[in-house]
């Protein structure tokens, strides 16, 4: 009897080690298999990840220093520690997070030292590597390099830490003098307002005065970071409402957005929200009533404009009509007729956002399962595919029928992320979970 390839057989082993050497699409995928059945840590492999450190395929690289060396400990730690080059570049970065992460007793002390030692790239790893060793650590090493204001790497290796790990008092004006900052990248950006997004109410204090900044693009970066910051963001009120009138429709829509994102602590600005809805663009006024229905509960006076602006010939409106829609969930159900007419429309290649507004309101399953099951086809748009997707398993066990589609499907899905809310999908199917469980 042929004996089955299983955790640490000489196939399985093969095909690692193929992944390791070869160019090209799935080598990622063999991987993560190989992690989850356990054929990874083999030791006939530790020599073959020790090379791949020097790959050009980051997200390999990435995931061989974090999540597979470590695996090996002691046998890696040796083999790294030969290796490692505290003046190296990229890849003696991630030598260095593989190296600390495998020998955790010795690996925030490396980092201390990398990082008062070591190149940029090297610094940039150590605060990589003390994500996972120590948030505290991390959370207090990325202030200096903020202080400073070392190379973009550096900067972005130290906002990217404190969205994994958390702000701290001191970080909070730092990053907001990243968002002031003029020329850089929006990555760094983006990373900044996640971030202050987790600081609280310390961190909209210091936002707010942003949303007086003659820079447009200032502006926006404060609204959109305090409609993360959320109920705790009642400082910037006065502001927000101040911007309500920003001749850019956009930035305006941005700033009823996070009103609407503080809630019903935001009700002192309802009266400024209505003024600025009459006679505005119908994209401000769908940011606007979806603002008043978080802030007042009234979701009759959201549909009266969020029903008609579904059906809008202009994409953006009729797509954040839809998402307003998803987010009001059953208290939307009257939008259901029109939402439909949207999923229904195959000329329209945004129709896929009416399928999550109409899973969360519940609507019609016998009418929508179907069309769902539709956008599944191979030819399909993956960002169609991936909203069925998402859709079916909202609506429950009312989509019994697509399991046979879904589970074709994830026996053909090479990507992570799809194969990931597929599974999530046919669990929900078979679990009896209902619309939005």
């Amino acid at each position: 009897m042929k004996k089955k390839a299983g955790a640490g057989s000489a196939d399985a082993v093969q095909r690692v080690r193929q992944a390791l050497t070869d160019r090209g699409r799935g080598r990622l995928q063999v991987l993560e298999r190989a992690l989850a059945d356990g054929t990874a840590i083999a030791p006939k492999l530790l020599d073959a990840y020790v090379d791949a450190l020097q790959d050009r395929y980051g997200d390999l690289v990435r995931l061989v220093a974090m999540r597979i060396l470590p695996g090996f400990g002691a046998a890696a730690a040796k083999k790294l520690r030969s290796r490692l080059n505290l003046k190296g570049k990229a890849a003696d970065g991630w030598v260095l997070v593989a190296l600390a992460l495998a020998d955790r007793k010795q690996g925030i002390n490396l980092c201390r030292r990398a990082l008062r030692e070591g190149s940029p790239a090297v610094q940039q790893a150590a605060l990589v590597a003390l994500r996972e060793l120590s948030p505290d650590e991390a959370r207090a090493a990325a202030v200096p390099v903020l202080r400073r204001r070392g190379s973009l790497g550096q900067r972005r290796a130290a906002v990217e830490t404190l969205c994994k790990v958390g702000v701290s008092a001191e970080a909070i004006p730092l990053l907001v003098q990243v968002l002031l900052g003029q020329g850089q990248d929006e990555m760094l950006w983006h990373w900044a307002m996640q971030a202050l997004g987790a600081g609280g109410r310390a961190a909209a204090e210091e936002v707010a005065p942003l949303l007086a900044d003659p820079d447009p693009n200032i502006r926006l970066h404060a609204a959109f970071t305090l409609n993360r910051i959320g109920p705790e963001a009642t400082p910037a009120i006065p502001g927000l409402c101040t911007m309500l009138g920003d001749s850019n429709w956009f930035n305006a829509s941005c700033a009823a957005s996070a009103l609407g994102a503080i809630g019903r602590g935001a009700r002192v600005a309802i009266t400024a929200l209505g003024n600025r809805r009459t006679g505005a663009e119908l994209a401000l006024q769908v940011a606007i009533a979806q603002a008043l229905f978080k802030i007042t509960g009234d979701a009759e006076a959201a549909l009266a404009v969020l029903i008609p602006a579904v059906l809008s010939r202009y994409i953006h409106v009729h797509c954040d009509a839809a998402r307003a829609l998803e987010e009001m969930g059953p208290q939307a159900r009257p939008a259901g007729p029109a939402l439909l007419r949207l999923l229904q429309d195959r000329t329209l290649h945004t129709r896929y956002y009416a399928a999550g507004a109409l899973a969360s309101i519940g609507y019609n399953p016998a009418t929508v399962v179907p069309l769902l099951i539709e956008m599944l086809r191979d030819d399909a748009e993956p960002y169609e595919q991936f909203a069925a997707i998402g859709a079916l398993g909202r609506y429950g066990s009312a989509a019994q029928d697509a399991l046979p589609d879904l589970e074709s499907l994830s026996r053909r899905k090479r990507s992570k992320y799809v194969r990931e809310a597929l599974e999530r999908a046919i669990a929900a199917i078979r679990g009896n979970r209902g619309p939005g469980g």
